[in-house]
């Protein structure tokens, strides 16, 4: 298990840490990211895909936290056209377009992992290569563009 005396916060996020630890000495070192992620009352994410993972060697894990009460359309991520309500632990691959929205007066708190296609045993995400400049015109004309 790893010295987690060394990070800030370790007494408000000690079970955060062991959680980790035991993924990793489960899966190996196989986590790219993991934090937590509050998406404000009345808060609403743009369209984007994850810039982090851009070869899609991770999938993006959501483990609901604080979940306020809401009705069905209130709070939900869009992932590619398809609403996920936080009712229980999901995963994508953030390379897919998406947009949270919460339209409740309440905070929204989940925590955020990605851990990699391998540990999860699913194969890689087929590589396309584009010519540069189609590439490029892709990036630009989905600059501020809300696909919903």
């Amino acid at each position: 298990m790893t010295d987690i005396s060394k990070y800030k916060n370790v007494s408000l996020s000690h079970k955060t840490y062991e959680m980790l630890d035991k993924i990793r000495e489960d899966y190996g070192d196989c986590i790219n990211k993991a934090t937590f992620s509050i998406l404000t009352a009345g808060g609403h994410i743009k369209v984007h895909k994850g810039l982090e993972n851009i070869h899609s060697k991770y999938i993006r894990c959501h483990i609901p936290v604080i979940i306020p009460e809401h009705k069905r359309d209130e709070l939900y991520l869009e992932v590619n056209g398809d609403k996920v309500y936080w009712t229980e632990t999901w995963g994508f691959d953030n390379q897919t377009h998406h947009t949270a929205k919460n339209k409740t007066p309440y905070h929204r708190l989940i925590f955020l992992i990605d851990i990699s296609r391998k540990a999860l045993n699913l194969p890689a995400k087929r590589k396309v290569n584009l010519p540069f400049i189609r590439r490029l015109g892709k990036i630009i004309f989905r600059r501020g563009v809300d696909l919903n």
